[in-house]
């Protein structure tokens, strides 16, 4: 067993000796939660269940809960993780390092709640960068699922695949086969899913689209979000700046 591990063993058979003691019970996690949910200033269940581990290895620890509470409370999130970086046209723009199909949805889901808390009026744009060739080929049927159902409540505008030096290894060419990208993506979601609202564009195009539904089109926009692990995160905060 490696150190990692043995410090996780510890931590959790810390937590629970003498539990009945501590109330460490299914009810006291449901009120943990309940209370969580009202003081959390990050949204979705996955930073709900953060926050739930965060506080059980701080009673482990021996921390106070007044303490532990506060500190989750003040939580205003970190860099690339559902972060403000500005607005376009009244509407928030947000960065988000998510990469894959599970955290994709955990973001729309974390996106909605966000608008309803707020009392956000106006549709979603959600810009989508996948990072890393073998990713896309691994998880494409889990992405399809994925965007097929996401791109029914929000425009999704898909890019090229950011790829990354020193991770796609050189296969040898099969004429059979077609190798998956972006395009291929979108005409799969949109075959399967034909009530999706998802366009491939190439950075170059992003803004075009962006700004054709926001005034051909008329639509009111409440937030457009850029989400991948790549370089999207710099294009979006270009975004902002560009004339």
């Amino acid at each position: 067993m490696n150190k990692k591990s043995q410090i996780k063993n510890a931590v959790w058979k810390k937590n629970f000796e003498g539990a009945e003691k501590r109330e460490f019970s299914y009810e006291k996690q449901v009120e943990d939660r309940k209370r969580l949910e009202k003081i959390l200033k990050v949204f979705g269940k996955h930073n709900v269940y953060n926050a739930l581990a965060a506080l059980t290895a701080a009673r482990a620890l021996g921390i106070a809960d007044e303490i532990s509470f506060k500190a989750l409370a003040e939580f205003r999130g970190t860099w690339r993780r559902f972060e403000e970086i500005g607005n376009y046209k009244g509407a928030l723009v947000i960065s988000d390092y998510a990469h894959n199909p599970q955290k994709i949805k955990a973001l729309a889901e974390a996106l909605f709640c966000k608008m309803k808390t707020e009392k956000r009026q106006g549709e979603v744009i959600l810009v989508f960068q996948p990072h890393h060739q073998k990713r896309l080929e691994t998880l494409f049927d889990d992405f399809v699922e994925a965007f097929g159902e996401i791109a029914r409540e929000m425009l999704v505008i898909i890019t090229d695949v950011y790829e990354v030096a020193g991770r796609e290894k050189p296969q040898t060419p099969n004429p059979k086969s077609k190798i998956l990208n972006s395009k291929i993506l979108v005409e799969a979601i949109n075959k399967k899913y034909p009530d999706a609202n998802v366009v491939y564009a190439s950075k170059k195009k992003i803004k075009f689209y962006i700004n054709k539904y926001l005034t051909v089109d008329s639509h009111k926009i409440s937030s457009i979000v850029f989400v991948g692990a790549g370089d999207i995160d710099n294009f979006a905060r270009r975004f902002l700046t560009a004339k």
